[in-house]
C-alpha cells in the first residue's frame, strides 16, 4: 500500500560515487503534481540522479550511494522489479536501449501487461503520441525521434505515478514536442509528478514548479525556476567562403527500404562545396538519417547516384555505434582538438563511463581528427546544454573554414541556422 504523504520524492544528503565521485550532497523534496526541471553542463550527474530514483543503479558499487532516498516512503531498492514498473517510469537519454518488443504496437502491449491484463489505456496513448501511422511499423526501421516517441508512451501505458525523463526533447520534432508537454499538463493534472532533465529549458519553463542545478556534481540550487541559473549563449553565425570546389554532388535520389514499397525519399538532389555546412530538417521520419547514409555511402540509393570527391565518414545518433577505441585518448589522438570540444584532461576516460554529451563531443573531435573530407553528423547537438553546444559549433566552423571540410548534419535544433550555409527540409511522411 502506497502511505497517505503527499511527498512523492525524498533525497536526503544524497552521494554517489563509482570510479569518481559522480554526485554530492544531493538533497530535494517534490509533491504529488509537481515537475522538477533539472538542469547542469554535460556530465554534472543529471543522468546519475534519475538512475538512483529509478533503482536502476546499485548503492553498494565501488562506495555505491550513501545518504536517504524515498519514493512514495519506500525504498526503491527495496522494491520488486513489478512494483517498479507500477509506480515509476524511467526513459533513458538512449532510448534504444528501451525497446524490447518487434512493433510499436507489442511495445505498447508489452508494458502494459506488465502492470495490467488490459490494453484499455493503450487507444489513448496512441492518440496522445500521434502514433497510429507507425503502430505495426518494426522497431528497428524506426527514426530516432519515433524510438523516442515509442519508448515514452510505452512508460506511460503502465500508468505510474512517477516520470523521469531524460532529456526527453533531444530527437523528436517541434510538433512532437508540443504533444509532450501538452500530455506532461494533464499528466500533472492528475496528480502525476515528473522529473526531467532537459537542456532545451524553454519547452518545460512554464510548467516546471521547482528547479534543480547541478555542476560537475555538486548541488549549486533547488527552489522555484530562477532563469538567472541557466546558461545564457551566445552562438556567432559561420562566415561564408567563396570560390570553392565541390565536394560532393547527389542527383534524383530515391530510397525505399527492402521489402516495403513505400519510397522514404523521392527525387532528392544537393551539393556540398568546401568549407560548406548543410543542415537537413524535417519532422520525425521524413528520411533525414536515411539521406545521411546514402550521402555517406552506409547506403546505396534505389535511384540516381552520389558522387563524392574525398573521404566521407558518417556519425550515428548513438555515438558508441561510431567509435573504434575504449578511451577517449585513443579515439582522439589530438590534445588540441579535445580542448576545443571540451575534454581536456579527460583522454584517460573509458568511452562507456562518458555522458552522452561527452561521448557526442568525442565522436565528433574523432571525424575531424580522422581527416575525412566529407562528416555527416546525426544530431550532433542532442543532449548538449548551451555551453558544450557553442564549444561543437566553434569545432564545426573552425574545422570547415580553415581545412575546407564539408558537413551535412540532420538534427531538429534550430539553433543550426547560425552555422548551416544551406538549408535542406524534407516532408513529413
Amino acid at each position: 500500500m502506497l502511505r497517505n504523504d503527499n511527498i512523492i520524492v525524498s533525497i536526503e544528503k544524497a552521494w554517489y560515487t563509482n570510479d569518481m565521485v559522480a554526485l554530492k550532497n544531493i538533497s530535494f523534496k517534490l509533491s504529488r503534481g509537481e515537475l522538477l526541471l533539472v538542469y547542469g553542463r554535460s556530465g554534472s550527474g543529471k543522468t546519475t540522479l534519475l538512475r538512483i530514483i529509478a533503482g536502476v543503479l546499485g548503492v553498494s558499487i565501488d562506495g555505491g550511494f550513501k545518504g536517504h532516498i524515498s519514493i512514495f516512503g519506500l525504498n526503491p531498492y527495496n522494491l520488486s522489479s513489478r512494483r517498479i514498473l507500477e509506480l515509476i517510469a524511467y526513459i533513458p537519454q538512449e532510448p534504444w536501449y528501451a525497446i524490447t518488443a518487434p512493433t510499436v504496437y507489442g511495445e505498447l502491449v508489452v508494458n502494459r501487461l506488465m502492470v495490467k491484463e488490459d490494453l484499455k489505456l493503450i487507444p489513448k496513448i496512441v492518440k496522445a503520441y500521434g502514433l497510429s501511422h507507425i503502430l505495426n511499423k518494426l522497431t528497428y526501421t524506426l527514426s530516432a525521434g519515433e524510438v523516442q516517441k515509442t519508448v515514452i508512451a510505452s512508460n506511460t501505458v503502465r500508468n505510474p505515478t512517477l516520470f523521469l525523463l531524460d532529456e526527453p526533447s533531444n530527437y523528436i520534432d517541434y510538433n512532437s514536442r508540443a504533444s509532450l508537454v501538452s500530455f506532461a499538463e494533464e499528466l500533472l493534472s492528475e496528480g502525476k509528478t515528473i522529473i526531467v532533465v532537459d537542456h532545451n529549458t524553454n519547452l518545460w519553463w512554464n510548467l516546471a514548479s521547482k528547479l534543480l542545478v547541478i555542476d560537475k556534481g555538486t548541488q549549486v540550487y533547488f527552489g522555484e525556476p530562477d532563469y538567472s541559473y541557466i546558461d545564457k549563449i551566445s552562438f556567432e553565425r559561420k562566415p561564408r567562403i567563396e570560390d570553392t570546389d565541390n565536394l560532393l554532388v547527389a542527383s534524383n535520389l530515391w530510397y525505399r527500404y527492402p521489402g516495403t514499397s513505400k519510397f522514404i525519399l523521392q527525387d532528392i538532389s544537393l551539393e556540398l562545396r568546401e568549407g560548406e555546412v548543410l543542415w537537413v530538417k524535417g519532422p520525425n521520419g521524413s528520411g533525414k538519417t536515411t539521406l545521411l547514409k546514402i550521402l555517406s555511402g552506409v547506403l546505396k540509393p534505389t535511384k540516381g547516384f552520389v558522387k563524392r570527391l574525398g573521404k566521407t565518414v558518417y556519425v550515428p545518433e548513438n555515438p558508441l555505434l561510431y567509435f573504434s577505441e575504449p578511451t577517449i585518448s585513443e579515439e582522439v589522438r589530438d590534445e588540441s582538438l579535445l580542448s576545443l570540444v571540451g575534454l581536456h584532461g579527460m583522454g584517460s576516460r573509458r568511452l562507456v563511463d562518458t555522458s552522452s554529451g561527452e561521448r557526442r563531443r568525442a565522436a565528433i573531435a574523432s571525424a575531424i581528427a580522422r581527416g575525412y573530407s566529407i562528416i555527416c553528423l546525426d544530431e550532433p547537438t542532442a543532449g548538449l546544454d548551451p555551453y558544450s553546444k557553442a564549444l561543437v559549433f566553434k569545432a564545426i566552423t573552425t574545422t570547415a573554414l580553415r581545412k575546407r571540410v564539408g558537413f551535412i548534419i540532420a538534427g531538429h535544433d534550430e539553433d543550426l541556422h547560425f552555422i548551416a550555409d544551406h538549408v535542406l527540409e524534407l516532408g513529413g511522411k
